[in-house]
Parts: C-alpha cells; sequence; structure tokens
C-alpha cells in the first residue's frame, strides 16, 4: 500500500537569551544549541531510523521575531530534513514577522526571505509565487501541497492579534485549484481556519475569512482536504464544519515553546508523524494515521501519553455510525469470548485505524455501557464486564 509520510514540527519559538527585549519563551535556545527538544529531536530520530518525505512547519520559528532565533529554527529544520531523509515546507507564523512592531530597523520579512536554504519552499518560482500571492500551490508525491501565508497583513497595524486572507487571495486559488484536479490534498497555514478556544487562550485569533477557505475546500470539487497548522500550541484532530466530506483539521501542538499554563495536561511539547494513504483513495476517500510522540527534559522524545494532547496513535478519515460499529464489534465476540484483542478486531474491521480519537471515545463509551465491553488500553484488548 502506497504511502506518504509528514512529520509536522511545528511552533519552534526559538528564544535568543542574548536579547534583552523579549523573554525567554521556548527550551531551544541560540545560544545553547547543544540542549532542549530540537537537539533530542535530531538524535531520536537518527537512532530509531525514523524518515518521512515531507518535514512539514506550520509557522513561528523563532519567537517575537528575533532574526538570529529565525535564522538558528530554520537550520535546525534543515539539519532535521536531512536526517530523515525529507523535503522542508513551512509557512510563515506571526513570530516570524514584526507583528508587534518591536524593531525599528529589522526587515523581518527580509529575513525569512534571506533564508538559506530558501524559506518556505526551494522551487524559485514556488517563492515567488508564496512571497507575490500569499499561497503557492504545487504536487508531490499524487499529493497537492498549498502553503498559505495567513500572516500576509502582519504588516499593517492593528493586524497581529489574527490571520487574514484575502477575497482575491481567495478567488486566486480557487481559481488555481479548478486548473488541475488532485484526490488528495494537503493545506499548510499557521492560524487556525476556524475558532478554537482551549484553556481560556480564545477563539479570536482565527484566519478572517477562513470560513469561506473551508467553504470552498468542501463544497468545491477539489478533491478531499488535510488542513494542518500551528499556532495555538494545543494538539487537536478535528473535522471542519461543514459536509460529511469537509476537511480535517489537524492543529499541532508545539515542538519546543513553554507550555501555556492554561493548558494544563494539554500543554505538552509534541510532534506528529502523519501517515497518508495513496492508493486507497478510490475506494475509502482519504485515510491516515497520526503517530504523535511528546518530549520533557529527563526522557526526551517518547510516544505519547494517553492524557493530554493528542495519544501515541490514532487516525483519521473514517467517520462511522457508531451505534453500528459498536453492534459490530459486540458481535464478534462468541459465546465463550471474554476477551478480544485489538489486533483481532482490527483484521476484522480494517477502518477501526482510521478513527479521530474522539470518536473513539464515543465508541468506548457506548461499548461500555451499551454492551457491556469495556477497553483496556494498557493491553491493547476488549473485555466483556
Amino acid at each position: 500500500m502506497a504511502e506518504i509520510k509528514l512529520l509536522i514540527c511545528s511552533d519552534l519559538h526559538v528564544s535568543n537569551s542574548a536579547n534583552e527585549t523579549v523573554e525567554v519563551a521556548s527550551f531551544v535556545d541560540v545560544l545553547k544549541p547543544n540542549e532542549g527538544p530540537l537537539h533530542d529531536l535530531k538524535d531520536f530520530l537518527y537512532q530509531n531510523n525514523l524518515t518521512c518525505d515531507f518535514l512539514v512547519c506550520p509557522g513561528d520559528l523563532g519567537d517575537a521575531a528575533d532574526p538570529d532565533s529565525i535564522r538558528f529554527g530554520w537550520k535546525e529544520l534543515a539539519d532535521i530534513g536531512g536526517i530523515c531523509g525529507a523535503s522542508v515546507l513551512a509557512t510563515a507564523g506571526n513570530h516570524d514577522l514584526d507583528s508587534e512592531r518591536l524593531y525599528d530597523k529589522a526587515d523581518c520579512k527580509g529575513v525569512l526571505q534571506g533564508l538559506s536554504p530558501q524559506f518556505p519552499v526551494l522551487e524559485q518560482s514556488l517563492w515567488d509565487q508564496y512571497w507575490a500571492r500569499h499561497y503557492c500551490i504545487f504536487k508531490r508525491s499524487g499529493i497537492r501541497f498549498v502553503l498559505l501565508n495567513s500572516c500576509g497583513f502582519h504588516e499593517s497595524s492593528g493586524e497581529s492579534a489574527y490571520g487574514r486572507l484575502s477575497d482575491k487571495t481567495l478567488n486566486d486559488l480557487k481559481n488555481d485549484l479548478l486548473s488541475e484536479s488532485c484526490d488528495i490534498n494537503v493545506l499548510v497555514c499557521h492560524h487556525p481556519p476556524q475558532g478554537q478556544s482551549e484553556g481560556k487562550q480564545g477563539d479570536g485569533d482565527y484566519i478572517k475569512n477562513g470560513d469561506e477557505l473551508i467553504h470552498i475546500l468542501d463544497h468545491g470539487n477539489y478533491g478531499d482536504w488535510l488542513v494542518i497548522y500551528g499556532h495555538k500550541h494545543f494538539a487537536k484532530l478535528q473535522y471542519s464544519r461543514g459536509s460529511a466530506n469537509s476537511p480535517i483539521l489537524l492543529s499541532s501542538g508545539s515542538a519546543s515553546a513553554y507550555p501555556f499554563g492554561d493548558y494544563g495536561k494539554d500543554g505538552k511539547n509534541q510532534i506528529h508523524f502523519v501517515t497518508l494513504l495513496v492508493d486507497d483513495f478510490n475506494e475509502n476517500g482519504l485515510l491516515g494515521t497520526i503517530e504523535s510522540y511528546e518530549w520533557d527534559k529527563v526522557n526526551g522524545w517518547l510516544p505519547s501519553v494517553a492524557e493530554g494532547g493528542l495519544p501515541d496513535i490514532c487516525g483519521f478519515g473514517h467517520r462511522p455510525q457508531i451505534r453500528v460499529l459498536c453492534r459490530q464489534i459486540a458481535d464478534a465476540f462468541g459465546e465463550s469470548d471474554v476477551f478480544l484483542n485489538l489486533s483481532v478486531l482490527i483484521e476484522k474491521f480494517p477502518m477501526l485505524r482510521y478513527l479521530d480519537p474522539i470518536v473513539r471515545k464515543k465508541l468506548e463509551y457506548n461499548l461500555r455501557h451499551v454492551h457491556g465491553i469495556a477497553y483496556h488500553g494498557a493491553k491493547q484488548r476488549f473485555r466483556k464486564i
């Protein structure tokens, strides 16, 4: 089965402790290159021989538009991409631009445009399109990518608190999508396209015109969509508002920023390996799995624990009727069966791999309270109770 794997490494917020005008906001510091999550990630990828096709960063390389932080963050991503054999794709975040007018003389947009390798994509024609039209669009490995700049207005006064897409940008994007069809599509932006409020962080920082963007992706004949974004530092997988085939929204955790205290256990540093099934589209649409890893100072990078953020593994694309699926699982138990391993059920029902965390919780609740079947995650099995 053909697969494409993405590594999502978002919101680095690399700090520069030599810059006394801003507070340190990250476990990664320009002056301490041999410690922290990104240093540990390089070791982790190398030691475990982990590879991917694309390394994706949905913005905020640096913090508070510090030029040295941005350059350091981009170099780290280039090194990480080299270790896992990946092409590096990115988009600008609000902290990569001088959204708060902190610098009188620094050309922060020019810093991004002067990065080496080129940011956010290597090809010159795509680089030109991104900076001129606030997006670029291209096909790789059977997947159409859109790198979208939701911070395109951040050089204007009063725009720092949210993202924005102009009507012209939306119309241009719509016309470009119409010019060539593609079944599987990935859009990368920094801000959430629809409101997302957790941990008292508010939901006013979404993309203005984001609902219209989702409407275009959902209602046009442009294939299926996975939208990957950062900014919130809160890992979450959900389906957007819209039709039964609405875009899948992946809010990435932050790879290395200090967690927001209001997030509690959800405020963890995470990266995500996203695997897309390419040759299964005609039968089941866009399906995929997500493997998430979390970092702490003591243990480095490990598979994520169940509480907070995204779990160690989950999926997306299968949107079942919960009651029907629960009844099928209950019927799979023989009269003498007390236990059924998850692996056995996946052999019977392969689409279980592609359930998102919210649907999984509903499934487990319904099985327990309607059918008397409990799921034991540590033992990876279901048991009659």
